[in-house]
C-alpha cells in the first residue's frame, strides 16, 4: 500500500426521501490483537440538503472532519508525534483564545519539560505508566509539588484535546496520579524590625512596590495591573 493510499477521503451520498441528509462514509484503522490491523467502515451524517445544498460542500465537511485523523496517519511526514500535534494542531487552535499568561504558561511547560521528554514519541504509543514515572521523577529530583501538578495540567490539557480530536483513544494523562504532597514545616515569619531594614536598603521604585505588597498583601502581579504595568 502506498503513502498516498493510507489518507481518507471518504464518500458522500444523500439519504432519506422527505428529510434528506448527506451522509460521509469511510474507512478506518483500528488496532487488533497482537498488533493487528482491522479496517472498519464508519459513517455520519454530515447534514441536511437545506444546510448543505451541494455536493462539492458535502465532501468538503467531510474532508474536514477526516483531515485530524488523516494527519494522525503515517504520510510524507512521519507520524503524529506530540510535537507535532503541539505545534501544527494544538497551540494554532489554543493560543488565540487564551491570556498571553496563560500562552506563556503553556510554553514554557512544553518547551521545558514536555517535549524534551516526549515530544519525538508518536500520540498512540504515550503510556500511563511513561507519564507517571516522569512525574514522579520531576519531583524526586526537586521540582516542587505545584510545579509537577501544572506540568500535568498543561500535559492533561493538550492529550484531552488530541482525545476529542480522535487522534487518540483515551487520555491517558488523566489515569496518572501526582505525587504524594510532602508538607514541610511552615516559613518563620519576618519580623517588623527585619522589613523595616530591608525597606530602609531598597532603593525607589523598589521602596514603595515593596511596602504596598506588605500592607496589602497583594500579588506581584495585581500590584503590576493597579500600577499601569501591563508587561514586564
Amino acid at each position: 500500500m502506498t503513502q498516498k493510499s493510507r489518507l481518507q477521503y471518504g464518500t458522500v451520498s444523500k439519504r432519506g426521501k422527505k428529510n434528506k441528509v448527506w451522509i460521509g462514509r469511510w474507512r478506518e484503522e483500528v488496532p487488533g490483537l497482537e498488533g493487528s490491523v482491522r479496517m472498519v467502515r464508519r459513517s455520519v451524517i454530515l447534514g441536511t440538503t437545506e444546510e448543505i445544498p451541494a455536493k462539492r460542500d458535502a465532501e468538503r465537511e467531510l474532508w474536514e472532519r477526516l483531515k485530524l485523523m488523516n494527519v494522525g496517519k503515517e504520510g510524507l511526514s512521519g507520524p503524529m508525534t506530540l510535537r507535532r500535534f503541539a505545534e501544527e494542531l494544538w497551540k494554532p487552535s489554543v493560543f488565540p483564545s487564551v491570556k498571553l499568561s496563560t500562552r506563556l504558561f503553556y510554553d514554557h511547560n512544553l518547551k521545558t519539560h514536555i517535549l524534551p521528554a516526549f515530544g519525538d514519541i508518536p500520540l498512540r504509543s504515550l503510556t500511563r505508566d511513561g507519564i507517571q514515572k516522569w512525574l514522579h521523577g520531576k519531583f524526586s529530583a526537586g521540582m516542587s509539588w505545584n510545579s509537577v501538578r501544572h506540568l500535568r495540567t498543561t500535559f492533561g490539557t493538550m492529550l484531552n484535546a488530541a482525545e476529542m480530536d480522535e487522534l487518540i483513544r483515551q487520555n491517558v494523562v488523566k489515569k496518572t496520579r501526582l505525587p504524594r504532597r510532602i508538607h514541610s514545616e511552615e516559613p518563620p515569619m519576618v519580623s517588623l524590625d527585619d522589613l523595616k531594614s530591608l525597606l530602609k536598603e531598597l532603593p525607589e521604585p523598589s521602596r514603595s512596590i515593596a511596602a504596598l505588597l506588605i500592607l496589602t498583601g497583594l500579588r506581584i502581579g495585581r500590584c503590576l495591573l493597579c500600577a499601569g504595568v501591563t508587561s514586564i
